[in-house]
């Protein structure tokens, strides 16, 4: 499933290529991958193109009067300019017709991919936005700090809810969690405040460079003119399961966190327990200040 950085590079994308431009029409090919908040009747067309922004995961594209077409890729959801002289690609499911002749597609093999009209709703107010946490790459170190330390929960899945942050999946916390020497299943609350300042430095310094890279091409993710990412040829353990680790030399590990497929370092992401009188307490999975 596409990432924050593989959205935001699609948004980058857009919000040069729709510059000055204005919808005129909306068609849908299949039915259940478009719905309209309230009707289609209340859309308010032609309407100028005002802006591209990004919540987590989600893309939203900005419309005069009070419109936006929220757009959720899911695993293999796309959105590309058709070529006039070529057919469809395959699985196009919605077609924006713009004023400058040309068409701007979404289309999804596996329909997994959502979007959403909203007409009449302000920008701030729309439920499937504000339904999500505070964006990965917007925090500051505090912010991140107060959102993880009262929790007591693992850290890997708790980065994942998208209802505490959104934005991160799988690639970007295995990535984040290895930089920062955390262990997947280390329990939030009791992290260290150096080592969440550490992990939120990770976390920053992943996403910008996987921005930059374009994203991650794992299966299906292309760029918005059908360019693969390149961030996966700097993966340290995403996908790379049994190799030797970058900082060590040790081997790599899989297991399950929260049934979802996690590769760490062992020796580079220990687990760490409290101390007290020169004996661990056990049962407590206890992060110490390195």
């Amino acid at each position: 499933m596409p990432e924050l950085p593989e959205v935001e590079s699609v948004r980058k994308s857009l919000e040069i290529s729709l510059e000055d431009v204005g919808l005129a029409r909306i068609d849908s090919l299949f039915p259940g991958v478009l719905t309209f908040c309230p009707t289609l009747a209340e859309a308010r067309l032609p309407a100028k193109f005002l802006g591209a922004d990004r919540r987590g995961k989600m893309l939203a594209l900005r419309f005069q009067g009070e419109q936006t077409l929220l757009v959720h890729l899911r695993m293999t959801g796309r959105l590309y300019f058709p070529n006039a002289e070529a057919p469809l690609l395959p699985h196009t499911h919605v077609l924006l017709h713009l004023d400058d002749q040309r068409t701007l597609a979404f289309c999804d093999p596996r329909r997994f991919g959502r979007l959403v009209w909203h007409v009449g709703t302000p920008f701030d107010r729309i439920p499937e936005l504000n339904r999500l946490g505070p964006d990965a790459l917007s925090l500051s170190s505090k912010v991140f700090f107060q959102l993880l330390k009262p929790r007591n929960r693992m850290i890997k899945p708790l980065l994942l809810d998208q209802i505490v942050l959104s934005g991160l999946g799988n690639i970007y916390v295995d990535e984040s969690l290895f930089r920062a020497g955390i262990h997947p299943k280390q329990i939030s609350a009791d992290l260290s405040r150096k080592r969440i300042d550490l992990l939120w430095e990770s976390v920053m310094e992943v996403l910008q460079k996987a921005i930059e890279n374009g994203g991650s091409t794992i299966r299906d993710f292309v760029g918005f003119s059908g360019e693969a990412g390149n961030y996966q040829k700097h993966h340290s353990v995403y996908g790379r399961a049994g190799l030797e680790c970058v900082k060590c030399g040790g081997t790599l590990r899989r297991t399950l966190v929260a049934q979802r497929g996690t590769t760490y370092c062992p020796h580079c992401q220990r687990m760490r327990y409290r101390r007290t009188k020169g004996k661990a307490i056990r049962g407590r999975r206890v992060e110490t200040s390195p």
